[in-house]
């Protein structure tokens, strides 16, 4: 799994969660959309922007996923092997869109990891198997006209909960 950059360069994924590892955070959490394709960086990106959001409530969701947590949580599109398709619009892949979804569908909810993952899982497979007509998708050779993926699973690399305890002195 890798990210396509500027000039055909490519980061591994396993680099970039190595070096958040090294800074031995509390809690980590790595969601990436990226494939074993062979797909190339095609755009220049824009110049970052600054936004200050305004203060708000989080929802109960996204407290349960992403606050108060500990250990390291990584999660991409795709297992490896397989490639993360889209659906053609230009505005991201299966994973994203059902990411997305569940995110703003179950706001209310303070559901885990592990229900959100069943759900994606679910829900990009059944998307993939809809777009490809159950005919999967050729990630080899395309001369050939044989399918060879037939699925798309999202994929947690790591959920591991931080072991151990911080302590502090107490005076």
């Amino acid at each position: 799994h890798y990210f396509s950059l500027p000039g055909k360069q490519q980061l591994l994924r396993s680099e970039v969660e190595r070096a958040i590892i090294d800074k031995d955070p509390r809690a980590a959490i790595l969601i990436t959309d990226c494939c074993a394709a062979q797909g190339h960086y095609k755009a220049q990106a824009d110049n970052p922007k600054t936004i200050t959001p305004k203060a708000a409530r989080l929802s109960p969701l996204f407290e349960s996923l992403f606050m108060g947590r500990s250990g390291i949580f990584s999660i991409t599109s795709s297992k490896p092997g397989e490639v993360s398709i889209t659906r053609g619009d230009g505005k991201g892949s299966l994973f994203t869109y059902h990411f997305v979804d569940f995110l703003k569908s179950n706001s209310t909810r303070p559901l885990g990891w592990d229900a959100t993952l069943v759900k994606l899982k679910s829900s990009v497979d059944a998307d993939f198997k809809h777009l490809t007509k159950n005919k999967g998708i050729d990630t080899s050779d395309p001369r050939d006209g044989k399918s060879d993926q037939f699925t798309q699973t999202v994929h947690a690399f790591m959920l591991t909960p931080r072991l151990g305890m911080r302590v502090k002195q107490k005076n």
